[in-house]
């Protein structure tokens, strides 16, 4: 649609609602405040707007989510630690934002994410070794940020694993041993069947 306008504070007063969608619209401004109120809400898709300003802290407090997706806005700022504290959250959807800063390690007590996926921000700093705990994860993007250092060890926890991109950064040294043991790689930087794992 053509929706416009900011996203109103009166939406945390929809305390019985699951799903919020108002994707590809015209929304502009900060999200709110008051989305933390929203705690039945499973679904919320406002990805394909021009939202601005941080993610605020309080989606933290919004126990039953499922999926987040806030891809495709002008998200800036840090990614707040408190969505880690989200014990159902499976698909986190950032990509092509204007994100930027560390990656918070509490990230990695969000055991229920398959789906994280942050490409085309400007995170930096290293890669979390915590994300190595994310036992379900399936689909890992960190491409065309700014993250330095090298690829954790502790990445090879990722059993369920089938996607993993980390190109355009600036990562340096070799991608570890159990990691490549990990994703089905032989010695040589060969994308196996059936995974697509791009690393650069």
């Amino acid at each position: 649609n053509a929706l416009c306008g900011a996203l109103p504070a009166t939406v945390g007063a929809l305390r019985q609602l699951r799903l919020l969608d108002l994707q590809d619209n015209q929304l502009s401004g900060p999200l709110p405040d008051a989305l933390g109120q929203l705690q039945l809400l499973q679904w919320l898709n406002l990805a394909g707007n021009m939202l601005t300003g941080p993610i605020p802290p309080s989606i933290g407090r919004m126990s039953s989510l499922v999926s987040l997706d806030l891809s495709r806005n002008r998200l800036e700022g840090p990614l707040p630690p408190e969505i880690g504290a989200l014990p159902l959250l499976q698909s986190l959807y950032l990509g092509s934002n204007r994100l930027s800063g560390a990656l918070p390690p509490a990230l990695g007590r969000a055991r229920s994410l398959i789906f994280l996926v942050l490409s085309n921000n400007a995170f930096s700093g290293c890669v979390p070794a915590e994300l190595g705990a994310l036992d379900c994860l399936q689909d890992l993007r960190l491409d065309h940020n700014a993250f330095d250092g090298a690829v954790p060890e502790e990445l090879a926890g990722l059993k369920a694993l089938k996607t993993l991109r980390v190109e355009d950064n600036q990562l340096s040294g070799a991608v570890p041993r159990e990691l490549r043991k990990a994703l089905g790689m032989g010695p040589e930087p060969v994308v196996p069947t059936g995974c697509r794992c791009v690393i650069a």
